[in-house]
């Protein structure tokens, strides 16, 4: 019975006791990092909860005023004259003007019309978006358009 370094009963133990310690280790140092910041490991679950509660409810937000509101389309929409005339921002004007006449607004509005034309002919989505009194197309822009800002946020 001498164990060899290279006999298979040898190294699985030593992995397996290096985990352990290696999980221990790392056990002593997360508690003493909370501890020293005033936490116990109890409030660890309470945090994240609330994270992830937070998280989901500002991209909840976010998808509900993309699709109210589509406010990337309405940036890169070129404005009427009638309508910037009524509000008198001509600077605005000239600023959205000169962003809906971009390639990057041409580009965004044939690539989002595509792909909301996709998605509108889901009978799945379709039944959600009338679930919702929403046109299909608009409803999935609008989504979209809110996921998009929530990423960027």
């Amino acid at each position: 019975g001498t164990s060899r370094v290279g006999s298979s009963d040898v190294l699985p133990t030593a992995a397996c006791d290096w985990r352990a310690v290696s999980r221990a280790m790392l056990h002593a140092r997360l508690q003493s990092y909370l501890q020293a910041r005033g936490l116990d490991a109890d409030d660890v679950p309470k945090v994240m909860g609330t994270f992830f509660s937070a998280k989901y409810v500002t991209w909840a937000a976010f998808c509900v005023v993309g699709v109210r509101h589509q406010p990337i389309s309405r940036l890169l929409r070129r404005p009427s004259r009638a309508a910037w005339d009524r509000v008198g921002c001509r600077f605005a004007s000239r600023w959205q003007q000169a962003l809906s006449g971009s390639r990057f607004a041409e580009w965004y509005a044939e690539k989002s019309a595509r792909l909301a034309n996709r998605l509108a002919e889901r009978s799945s989505w379709v039944a959600t978006a009338r679930a919702f009194a929403q046109d299909p197309r608009q409803m999935a822009l609008g989504l979209a358009e809110g996921m998009l800002l929530y990423k960027l946020m």
